[in-house]
């Protein structure tokens, strides 16, 4: 895509705002132990409600509910819906953040095969509070036969609204019936003087902005446009036990996405994302293992990263799933040693024990072959410490 642009403009600018909040929350018990049925053990709503106001994007109010039902003392089951939302971050409303600059749109209508555009990018002094709406209901239970066994299961369901990025535009976007509320066509002086005073031009100078001779004004500057869409299932399991030999301590942690759709215009439909490139992964899981006895502490993990559908590739390729190891060795001193010895640990942390490197994604878009939301190249990293307690 052609274009004047030169480098986007240095500003200062002292950024403020003040926040005041409210908030009450009542538990109300419904059923207890003088009134508890043969499957009600414990029934409780919990209700709340929090104010927010920002001196600059105005304020909310955010209500939640939750439920908690105990069917004895070993079995749990539990709910909660709840509102939110999030302020701007002030960097993205400062008006000198605002850039405008003449840009060239394929255009097959124009003498040249061009037209210019007075494309407006960055920050957006309009931007208004992402909002979110967020249920869950879940599980809690523990087994008497297994004595330290507890499992803790979770259904999520989140919706976000209104959240705050830009239009990713190609040379052709004027051609794109979707895009078609980026551009105001045929714009007026008065629009354009708007448009000018608005924003830092990246040309020669604000009279080259009225003098650019551009028609068109295309906003892709930050709005609250897109949406998303996601639920899935948090799992939680732990077992700890004491033996001859000392303590021992089991976990395993995931989650499993069954859905994140998202729209970046308010034109689009939702697209189901997950597993693709760049995107949250379906499938996460980490399990652990710890031993302790008379100071001594080890402990691994294993670290699991579902496969994927790289959709960029044509055609498109898996990706491999990703598993690392990670490795904790610690000695706590006995606290009755003499002067910096007690209570003092020595630990030796260890990620990525095996060097295990991310599996290869052809990520031509930023010129790298990894996913940089899933992985990291850091490799291997080891650390030692010594902590003391007094």
């Amino acid at each position: 895509m052609n274009s004047t642009a030169h480098e986007p403009s240095v500003y200062s600018e002292e950024l403020s705002r003040r926040i005041k909040a409210e908030f009450v929350e009542a538990q109300i018990p419904i059923v207890g132990e003088a009134n508890q049925l043969d499957f009600v053990r414990d029934l409780k709503l919990s209700l709340g409600a929090r104010h927010e106001d920002f001196s600059d994007v105005g304020g909310a109010s955010i209500p939640k509910v939750g439920l908690l039902w105990s069917v004895n003392p070993d079995w749990h089951w539990r709910a909660s819906w709840t509102k939110s939302f999030k302020p701007p971050n002030l960097t993205d409303v400062t008006a000198a953040g605002s850039q405008s600059v003449i840009t060239r749109f394929i255009d097959p209508n124009a003498p040249t095969g061009f037209t210019p555009v007075l494309s407006l990018y960055g920050t957006n002094p309009s931007l208004q509070s992402e909002t979110a709406r967020s249920w869950t209901f879940g599980t809690d239970f523990t087994l008497p036969s297994a004595p330290g066994l507890s499992v803790s299961l979770t259904y999520f369901n989140i919706t976000y609204a209104n959240r705050i990025t830009d239009a990713q535009v190609t040379a052709d976007a004027l051609l794109q019936p979707n895009l078609a509320w980026l551009f105001t066509k045929n714009v007026t002086p008065a629009q354009l003087a708007s448009a000018c005073q608005h924003t830092v031009y990246q040309g020669e100078g604000a009279q080259d902005c009225l003098n650019s001779g551009a028609n068109i004004i295309m906003d892709d500057r930050l709005r609250n446009i897109a949406m998303l869409k996601t639920n899935g299932l948090d799992l939680i399991g732990k077992y700890a036990t004491e033996t001859r030999v000392g303590h021992f301590d089991f976990g395993l942690n995931g989650t499993y996405l069954f859905r994140y759709a998202q729209s970046n215009t308010p034109s689009s439909p939702l697209e189901n994302v997950v597993s693709t490139q760049n995107n949250p992964i379906n499938l996460r899981l980490r399990g652990s293992a710890a031993w302790g006895r008379h100071g001594f502490e080890a402990a691994g993990s294993i670290n699991y990263e579902n496969g994927y559908r790289d959709t960029l590739s044509v055609p498109s390729r898996g990706v491999s799933p990703w598993t690392t190891v990670d490795l904790q060795l610690s000695y706590q001193m006995p606290a009755e040693l003499p002067g910096w010895l007690g209570n003092t640990q020595f630990a030796l942390n260890v990620q990525n024990l095996f060097n295990v490197n991310p599996p290869f994604l052809n990520n031509s878009a930023v010129g790298i072959g990894y996913d940089q939301e899933n992985a990291d190249l850091y490799g291997r990293l080891a650390s030692f410490e010594i902590r003391k307690r007094w």
